[in-house]
């Protein structure tokens, strides 16, 4: 993409192109590569370094790093196994032999036992003295197979992203987002998303006070360059969350594409008047030559599930600004000038409240029929509440089932009490 933009006169800037980028957006993959490019390193070197290795040399680079030289990458930084630290297995540890977790499960089982026995010995029915037995005790809670699973596939991932971050911090001469901006006149910001609130985190010179809103953007400019590109590539399942300390708490963040997917409201904020976009996010079409995906396996359907999911979200994303740009370039074209016209034309008065009474109603109708707005209709939103993420979705006996229908009849009344009024 940026040597395509190159050959048509577009460049980073300090690269004497005409035109000159000053402010890069990175995110995931993409805040690697924005980090190699403010740091000098052009698309012929990157080239060139992933070509010149001996083929031992991707799985074990031994070679020697250095600050501005492209040296030393390889498998074992890009895929390291996730042995846990100290401070994780300790954790591990207390967590199995913490005895009142257990405690709910403990007592469920005898509950059921001391039901179960006598009426399976009373009756000799298996199956009917289990019935029998969760009828009767529907309000005692046990463990369901969603938290079995939790318990006991408790890992957070198969790799980390510790190694990419040391890879970065030993080749890049400059590490730092403050010192990159003075030296270079470019801003560079690193997306990454935290894993335990649903909000974006900018990495950047920028600084933002600390919010309690989990879902507001908070920019932060405390850590390097290095870390945060380490922060954005913690794709779920395969990278292990990034724990960073920002402002002496403990933070955990993940792939910068889970929230806002492309981050355009970073330049935006900032003043831009041009943002080139360009992602990777693309689903597979069905191809007669490659087939249905179903064919190809677990990994393929898991990545183009999200990949449906982020092209998806792209796509609304522009569908929304094409139609809000619609709207406004329609007041500047000759169509515009014409509806208007008539408009003056039929309205022969000097009734000033009337003109503007009309002329409101027309631009309300146009703008309603170019945003696809139906004044008849409205919504009302109820989302579940936040509790039902530590429910067993897949339980199907009758009380944990009630569980989940009250959760959601409860926060549905509160809702609808707090947010609505409803005309009987």
């Amino acid at each position: 993409m940026l040597k395509a933009l190159e050959e048509e006169g577009i460049g980073i800037k300090g690269s004497g192109a005409k035109f000159e980028i000053d402010e890069i957006v990175g995110s995931s993959a993409g805040s690697l590569f924005g980090a190699f490019i403010t740091n000098g390193f052009s698309d012929e070197t990157i080239a060139r370094f992933l070509a010149d290795k001996s083929f031992i040399r991707y799985f074990i680079n031994p070679a020697r790093r250095e600050k501005g030289k492209m040296y030393g990458l390889s498998y074992h930084d890009v895929f390291p196994p996730n042995v846990p630290d100290m401070e994780q297995l300790l954790h591990t540890l207390k967590r199995f032999t913490d005895l009142k977790r257990f405690s709910s499960l403990v007592n469920d089982v005898n509950e059921y036992a001391r039901a179960f026995i006598p009426e399976f010995m009373r009756t000799g029915d298996l199956e009917g003295s289990m019935e029998k037995v969760l009828e009767d005790y529907a309000d005692v809670d046990y463990f369901g197979i969603e938290n079995f699973l939790r318990e006991f596939l408790s890992f957070s991932a198969f790799s980390n992203t510790d190694r990419i971050e040391k890879y970065l911090e030993d080749i890049l001469e400059i590490n730092d987002f403050h010192q990159l901006r003075r030296k270079k006149g470019i801003d560079f910001y690193v997306i990454a998303s935290e894993l335990d609130r649903p909000r974006k985190a900018i990495f950047g010179h920028k600084k933002t006070p600390y919010t309690a809103d989990p879902w507001a953007d908070r920019w932060i400019d405390t850590v390097p360059i290095s870390t945060a590109c380490a922060a954005s590539c913690a794709l779920p399942v395969i990278y292990r969350p990034k724990k960073i300390i920002i402002e002496g708490e403990k933070t955990y963040f993940i792939d910068g594409e889970v929230k806002k997917t492309l981050s355009t409201h970073v330049p935006r904020q900032n003043g831009a008047d041009l943002i080139i976009i360009s992602h990777t996010l693309e689903p597979y079409r069905y191809q007669e030559k490659k087939g249905s995906l179903v064919e190809h396996g677990l990994i393929t359907i898991l990545i183009q599930s999200a990949y449906i999911l982020v092209a998806q979200k792209i796509r609304s994303a522009w569908a929304n600004y094409s139609i809000r740009r619609q709207v406004y370039d329609y007041l500047g074209t000759q169509q515009f000038q014409d509806d208007l016209e008539a408009i003056v034309k039929d309205l022969a008065t000097d009734d000033k409240e009337k003109f503007k009474k009309t002329l409101t109603e027309f631009l309300e109708e146009k703008v309603c029929e170019m945003l696809q707005i139906d004044l008849n209709l409205q919504y009302i939103y109820l989302p579940s509440s936040s509790d039902i993420f530590w429910m067993d979705h897949f339980n199907i006996f009758p009380h944990y089932m009630r569980k989940l229908v009250n959760s959601g009849y409860n926060r549905a009344k509160q809702i609808l009490k707090e947010n609505y009024i409803l005309i009987k």
